[in-house]
């Protein structure tokens, strides 16, 4: 039986669920205090209505946080989008300022946490509509829904590491570059580390460098710190 709180999560889960939820992914080996606390993203409670035992009262709570969050999360999308076309217009010059670019990096960071932040808030509040017993069903089904996800995820990264090496193989014959032979098995590491989503984002590079030899230089590193903290 569909809920009416249905289509308000889902308009929040647009406006604000996807990023975090897609860090929560794309890292599940790299466990902050929150996510060990049990945190789920707002679309787990309509897809496990029945399994939580969600009772007509807990659905029109949650529908009233979800409505009460959707005006902020639209504003806050809204900022975020015109902080990024300002800082995509700073980056489009040549030479580029780097005290305005770093300014407005920063102000498309502070949106992100704002969305973040306003999520985190959401989903916590969402929780304590619980019972004790609906919160122990909680913990067994985020456990589960993780740890399947973590395989989801490992399977899509192997294709896409298997992708990458054919068009290695496609595009320069015979026997790839040293450097790009380190790279790749740079970026394996990383994987292997749990770190899914600095190997995806190196990975994603190397792709885009093939494609496009004539483009800017990448000059990010492996080994060292993350590229995408």
């Amino acid at each position: 039986m569909k809920h009416p709180f249905l289509g308000a999560f889902t308009i929040a889960v647009l406006a604000v669920g996807g990023f975090g939820h897609r860090i929560i992914a794309e890292e599940p080996a790299r466990e902050s205090p929150a996510q060990a606390a049990v945190f789920v993203p707002f679309d787990f409670y309509p897809r496990h209505r029945e399994e939580l035992g969600l009772n007509e009262e807990q659905g029109r709570e949650m529908q009233r946080i979800a409505d009460g969050m959707r005006e902020t999360a639209s504003k806050f999308e809204a900022e975020r989008a015109g902080r990024t076309k300002a800082l995509q217009e700073v980056m489009s010059r040549n030479p580029v300022d780097v005290q305005r670019a770093m300014e407005c990096f920063q102000a498309v960071l502070n949106a992100e946490n704002e969305l973040k932040a306003l999520q985190f808030h959401g989903g916590l509040t969402m929780r304590n509509a619980l019972s004790p017993e609906q919160f122990g069903k909680l913990q067994t089904l985020a456990t589960k829904e993780s740890t399947s996800r973590r395989v989801e995820v490992r399977a899509e990264f192997h294709e896409r590491i298997q992708q990458l090496k054919r068009e290695v193989h496609q595009r320069l014959g015979g026997e790839p570059p040293p450097e790009i032979i380190e790279r790749i098995k740079q970026i394996e590491e990383l994987a292997k580390e749990g770190r899914l989503g600095d190997a995806k984002n190196q990975l994603e590079q190397v792709l885009r460098r093939l494609r496009n030899p004539s483009g800017p230089a990448d000059d990010s590193r492996v080994g060292g710190k993350p590229t995408n903290q």
